[in-house]
């Protein structure tokens, strides 16, 4: 049996992907009243943003990520508006100040019409004046973590006995896949998650963009506003609506 992302990540995601305060002031930045994520997974950055009194609607394929969002919203006492369904075809009615793609999401779509489907989810539900915020890897920071090898191998201890992350890799740079396994070790117990994603250049996703009349505001390589450079993990675009 074939296991989804969600089926295999959902309990140890937060373990592996701790909080980023920094990227949440990012989006709060602008003080939006309502807010949707796409892609909110465990809510690891929605549930911030509505500690902080904002209107949070967050979008999820996975019931398990959902279910996980749901226990730590309970557990933070916030109340989020959350939706099972697929990013690229969302119609929820409604308007927002803020939409966001974070943590890469956008390249766990796997072709460019996908990616540009969901800019296109993203541009409908913005309100007048709204922002869209998406964030994801830089593919250059990819090759020079693989060096010109299609396999690489790495070790990340994390804090506590017996924990860390060990990740296999595989970059096939003609067609941009990167096919990721994770082994999350705590204590004596070992977790496998996999993940494939679409590396996408700042360039293309700005000529998504651009094709659905979403103009850029601003491109950044760190969360204080910065360039992006070769070492930059990730990347993140801010558009609006092109008047």
């Amino acid at each position: 049996m074939q296991h989804t992302y969600g089926q295999q990540f959902a309990e140890i995601y937060d373990d592996v992907f701790p909080p980023d305060p920094g990227l949440v002031e990012v989006l709060a930045s602008s003080a939006p009243a309502t807010a949707l994520e796409l892609g909110v997974g465990t809510g690891r950055v929605a549930i911030p943003l509505a500690q902080r009194g904002i209107s949070v609607t967050g979008v999820d394929l996975s019931a398990e990520m959902l279910d996980r969002c749901r226990d730590g919203a309970d557990d933070a006492g916030v109340d989020l508006d959350l939706v099972q369904g697929s990013m690229t075809d969302l119609r929820l009615g409604r308007r927002f100040d803020l939409v966001f793609c974070v943590c890469a999401s956008i390249s766990m779509l796997l072709t460019r019409e996908h990616q540009r489907e969901t800019l296109a989810t993203a541009r409908d539900h913005l309100a007048d004046g709204g922002r869209l915020v998406v964030e994801t890897h830089n593919p250059d920071a990819v090759l020079g973590l693989h060096g010109g090898r299609r396999r690489e191998t790495w070790f990340v201890p994390y804090p506590g006995a017996g924990r860390g992350l060990q990740t296999y890799a595989t970059l096939d740079e003609p067609t941009g896949l990167w096919q990721v396994s994770h082994l999350w070790h705590d204590g004596g117990r070992t977790t496998i998650g996999n993940e494939v994603s679409l590396l996408t250049p700042v360039e293309v996703l700005t000529g998504l963009g651009a094709e659905l009349g979403l103009a850029v505001r601003s491109v950044t390589g760190d969360r204080d506003g910065g360039p992006v450079t070769p070492e930059s993990p990730t990347y993140t675009v801010e558009f609006e609506v092109a008047s």
